[in-house]
């Protein structure tokens, strides 16, 4: 992780940051998290659903094993299609969601980054079709006051000579 806080703090990551703003419609969110497995395997799939949950403080011990749960419920499900890999962590610093404050406001809470990798996002959503997913996604809803989800390709960039 210092190495991660040393480039926050240069002047690449500032100019790393000014290109990023040229891709993307808001403002760039950038948080570190610790996951539980490898992730360079994720540029080999399809696309990877990228999820950040956000969960009361109450809600943040043994979420852990709730994830894990959830996850091999999506790569081990008796069904024509299944996630061919599911990797977690929580979120370095704390994070900010109005889902976690009162009266309209921003409360302060627990983050967890999840990846999801599929063979395409057709073969997500009929996962999502099955008593599979029925049966597991109770786990996400009622642990995590709110989700937020994206589909992601992956690509690997080597650094040319």
């Amino acid at each position: 992780m210092s190495s991660h806080h040393a480039f926050v703090a240069s002047e690449r990551f500032a100019s790393f940051v000014e290109i990023e703003k040229t891709l993307i419609t808001g403002p760039p969110r950038v948080a570190s998290a610790l996951i539980d497995s490898e992730f360079a395997p994720f540029v080999e799939y399809g696309v990877t659903e990228v999820l950040t949950m956000y969960l009361k403080p109450s809600h943040h011990p043994g979420f852990a094993g709730v994830w894990n749960e959830f996850a091999t419920k999506l790569t081990k499900a008796d069904t024509k299609v299944v996630a061919l890999a599911a990797t977690g962590g929580w979120l370095v610093d704390d994070v900010k969601h109005k889902a976690l404050g009162e009266n309209d406001e921003e409360g302060s809470g627990k983050g967890f980054f999840a990846a999801i990798g599929w063979n395409s996002v057709d073969e997500h959503m009929a996962f999502r079709d099955t008593q599979a997913f029925a049966d597991a996604i109770p786990l996400m809803r009622t642990n995590a006051s709110a989700v937020d989800m994206h589909h992601t390709k992956f690509r690997k960039f080597e650094k040319k000579a």
